[in-house]
């Protein structure tokens, strides 16, 4: 029998726990649910011990971020015997009672594959993600192209893929062994891509196994929102730290210097206003990123 943690990290979040925490619970495979609440304000702590005293609740004091409270519900499994753990975020639900023992069937037969992710949909319409979409299409190549499979009706369990969205995987064990957790470099947003990136250069792969599927209540969620924790930033410490790229942050460094030096020479103005706020962030984040690149080159649970 597997022993499978579900994973989720909460905030202020009330309206999803019955769909979310409610879809586990009617899993055909029997889980055990760890949360760690991130400082809620809400109601969230009392509700989940009121309406389901059965989870492993995990209370923080303070906001850690996406990566750091999902750090610590790896690190519990890992400690109390865990065969896989499965992230899910709380706007987020399993659609298929069997979506879970589907992921973990198709583990077993497909060790290559480091994350699993089931089709991700958006709740209210029930269409496909736009991101997933993207990667189906840009990495397709004959015997791995889901769109061609589809109209065909040749459907398959698993494609491989450079990318799924983090709102819902299956790791092994064994992934969480050798790659670890979630860099906390990138605090919120970015961490699935350092995950899957640290996974690559370790030698796993990614699948989507689009035959089981989640939802996630995101299709109206504004551009506001997203944007307020991707900017150009988040953007640069997602490249900068990406391991499968052989540079250091100094060589960095003193090529920006370099290009600061001739646009102040012809009088750029306009670049200059670009370049000297991204040397400045990356001069001052150098040690950090730094410290990232070497750790992640290293086997071993990372960060937990």
């Amino acid at each position: 029998m597997c022993s499978v943690f579900v994973i989720i990290v909460t905030y202020n979040g009330l309206r999803w726990y019955d769909r979310c925490l409610g879809s586990l619970i009617e899993s055909e495979m029997l889980v055990q649910i760890v949360v760690i609440d991130n400082a809620s304000k809400d109601e969230t702590v009392a509700y989940i011990k009121e309406q389901f005293p059965e989870i492993h609740l995990i209370e923080s004091q303070e906001n850690l971020g996406f990566a750091k409270a999902n750090n610590i519900g790896m690190r519990y499994a890992l400690d109390h015997g865990a065969d896989y753990v499965f992230l899910l975020n709380q706007d987020a639900w399993i659609n298929e009672k069997n979506t879970i023992s589907e992921l973990v069937r198709i583990s077993k037969e497909n060790p290559q594959y480091y994350i699993l992710a089931p089709l991700q949909q958006y709740a209210v319409s029930g269409r496909i993600e736009r991101e997933t979409l993207y990667h189906f299409y840009d990495d397709a190549i004959s015997g791995n192209d889901y769109l061609s499979d589809v109209y065909l009706h040749q459907v398959k369990d698993d494609y491989e893929s450079s990318y799924a969205c983090a709102a819902c995987w299956l790791l092994p064990i064994e992934t969480v062994k050798r790659i670890g957790g979630f860099d906390p470099l990138l605090h919120h947003y970015g961490e699935d891509d350092n995950y899957i990136q640290r996974v690559k250069y370790h030698g796993g792969q990614l699948a989507i196994c689009p035959k089981v599927s989640m939802s996630h209540d995101i299709e109206n969620r504004s551009k506001e929102y997203r944007d307020s924790y991707l900017d150009w930033k988040k953007y640069m410490l997602i490249n900068l730290a990406n391991i499968n790229y052989n540079f250091d942050v100094k060589s960095i460094l003193r090529s920006r210097l370099n290009t600061i030096i001739i646009q102040f020479l012809r009088l750029n103005k306009k670049l200059l206003k670009k370049s000297m706020p991204e040397y400045k962030f990356i001069k001052q984040m150098a040690d950090k990123i730094e410290q990232s690149r070497q750790q992640n080159k290293k086997l071993g649970p990372n960060w937990l």
